[in-house]
């Protein structure tokens, strides 16, 4: 039976001159587990929003086409309907607003009229399946961006819906929290829920029932996993990272027996594939040859913090950083990381210990003179951006430091120019996508010149391709004398662009050096609750330091064909 049925599906937003959605025909099956994969702007989250009733009700527009939902009821405003759907949203901090966690997860059901008697016991198993159930009395917005998120999915999780919507459910969690969550949706999928979710992540699709492909308003391809994740030229056209072990095997021509570790291996020996070693030894020398010689900028010296008077949120811990630095810093969600680079620029001061720039105690700079030298980018670019417009936005830094009229024109044009927002200066910041709003963030931080960038979780919430612009931009500073510093779950950004990574844990820095020293130590990545990439426990097995498709496809020579380039 169909849960959710679409046919001829459009909508355009009011203002927009082009449709959102353009004659979407979709129908998912009772107990399925749909994910939604495309470019930012594809039309994803409109469509779910169209399901659960937002689009109209919330956003005006020219809304034509069915929506089937449920037996045959197609109006998704219908209060029977509404309380069989839970919705995620993309921005889940939006969802969030009682006082603890436990008022949160129960709100929805004191909503419903759930007994207070079932009540508790319900709060209970939700935040027990995403693994808070530690946090009843935490205040949300206390949390780190990661436990926000659980939270919310737990508010999900306890109306028990029969239809889930879940617009990436899993972009500020760790990979093992990002596990739990699948595991979670195994278990809701085997009783009979249906679901329908957005994600970014295609590693982690290969097990869902269906992949439909969205691009510009429009569904282009539908169907299962492999099928769809091994065409490699459907994924770049629609903007979507392809899983790292089938992308290499396309690179070389072959398609695997599967899409496991074993099977991917299996096919390259059979094709003739070894690693040239000449050409691996020239990759690590390269990486190696650059380590930063430099007299250190930043130095961070035993500091630990605590909140009121909480267990201590950092540990003792002590880190320098030199000019030209592009640094990583990965743990599980509240391991401290955003804590620890809100020291470095006196968002907050240290319990104990000190932070020095140029040898300067930062507790005795004012914090108009730190923050023009340490620029700090928010994960949630909305907390950030409060402006009319694009330019007052960038320029509202500049003109509060004091910079001259022409100054101020002039770091607005290049900053602009740098995130690629050239034209857009008019426009209002809360219009644009989250991608473009992280970009005028970002731009606003680059318009004050700063020596230090600090990031924290810069590609949350962009398509492959924005990822790969923000990245590159990143390199780019670091290549013009800046030192960059970025937080993130992503290890494939880590071992694709860091120079360095920082590992944390419980507030503590347990491991600091070079991406080819740090994430081979699968053991001490566990304890972070990270994982290596498929690509990195490929050369792992393979005997070789590697760490991204592109340097494993030039390593990758094929003996029987003589390949040797």
């Amino acid at each position: 039976m169909a849960v959710v049925q679409t046919k001829k599906l459009c909508f355009k937003y009011k203002r927009q001159s082009q449709p959102a959605l353009n004659g979407i025909d979709c129908s998912v099956e009772q107990g399925e587990c749909v994910a939604l994969i495309g470019h930012t702007g594809a039309g994803k989250s409109t469509f779910l929003q169209c399901l659960s009733g937002i689009i109209p009700k919330f956003y005006s527009g020219d809304l034509s086409g069915e929506i089937i939902v449920f037996d045959g009821m197609s109006d998704s405003k219908n209060a029977g309907v509404r309380t069989r759907i839970g919705h995620l949203f993309q921005d889940f901090e939006a969802q969030l607003f009682s006082s603890t966690v436990a008022l949160e997860v129960a709100f929805p059901l004191e909503n419903r009229g759930v007994p207070r008697s079932e009540m508790h016991d319900i709060v209970e198993r939700s935040l027990g399946q995403v693994n808070l159930a530690e946090f009843h009395q935490r205040n949300p917005h206390e949390l780190s961006g990661g436990q926000k998120q659980r939270v919310s999915i737990a508010s999900i999780l306890g109306m028990s819906p029969d239809l889930l919507l879940l617009d990436e459910p899993t972009t500020d969690l760790d990979p093992v929290g990002k596990r739990d969550v699948v595991q979670v949706l195994q278990v809701l999928k085997n009783e009979g829920k249906t679901i329908l979710l957005v994600d970014q992540e295609t590693d982690g699709l290969l097990d869902v029932d269906r992949i439909c492909v969205f691009w510009q308003g429009q569904m282009i391809a539908e169907g299962r996993p492999r099928e769809v994740l091994s065409n490699i030229e459907l994924l770049a056209k629609a903007g979507v990272k392809p899983p790292e072990l089938l992308e290499l095997c396309a690179r070389k021509g072959i398609t695997p027996g599967g899409s496991s570790l074993a099977d991917v291996h299996q096919t390259i020996r059979e094709h003739g594939f070894t690693i040239n070693q000449q050409k691996k030894e020239q990759i690590v020398a390269i990486s190696t040859e650059t380590a930063n010689q430099l007299d250190p900028l930043l130095e961070v010296s035993h500091v630990s913090f605590a909140y009121s008077q909480a267990e201590p949120v950092l540990k003792d811990i002590s880190l320098s950083f030199c000019p030209a630095e592009f640094v990583a810093i990965l743990g599980a969600n509240g391991s401290g990381k955003t804590t620890l680079v809100k020291q470095m620029n006196k968002l907050l001061q240290p319990s104990s210990g000190s932070v020095t720039f140029h040898g300067l105690d930062v507790s005795n700079q004012p914090q108009s003179t730190i923050g023009k030298k340490i620029g700090f980018v928010f994960q949630n670019p909305d907390h950030m951006i409060f402006s009319a417009t694009v330019s007052d936005e960038i320029a509202f830094g500049p003109r509060n430091y004091g910079f001259s009229a022409s100054e101020i024109e002039q770091s607005v044009k290049n900053a602009l120019e740098l995130v690629h927002l050239t034209g857009r200066e008019k426009d209002d910041p809360f219009s644009l996508t989250k991608g473009d709003r992280q970009k005028v963030a970002v731009a606003s931080v680059l318009a004050c010149r700063p020596e230090i960038v600090i990031l924290d979780e810069p590609t949350t919430g962009l398509d492959y391709p924005e990822q790969i612009k923000m990245m590159a931009l990143l390199k780019t500073l670091v290549r013009s004398g800046h030192t960059v510093i970025f937080i993130t779950h992503s290890v494939w950004l880590a071992a694709a662009y860091s120079s360095r990574i920082i590992l944390m844990e419980k507030g503590r820095v347990i491991a600091d050096g070079p991406p080819r020293k740090v994430l081979f130590d699968f053991e001490t990545l566990a304890r972070t609750s990270l994982e290596p990439t498929p690509i990195i426990r490929f050369a792992a097995q393979s005997g070789v330091p590697l760490l991204t498709v592109d340097e494993l496809d030039r390593c990758l020579t094929n003996n029987m064909s003589g390949e040797n380039t």
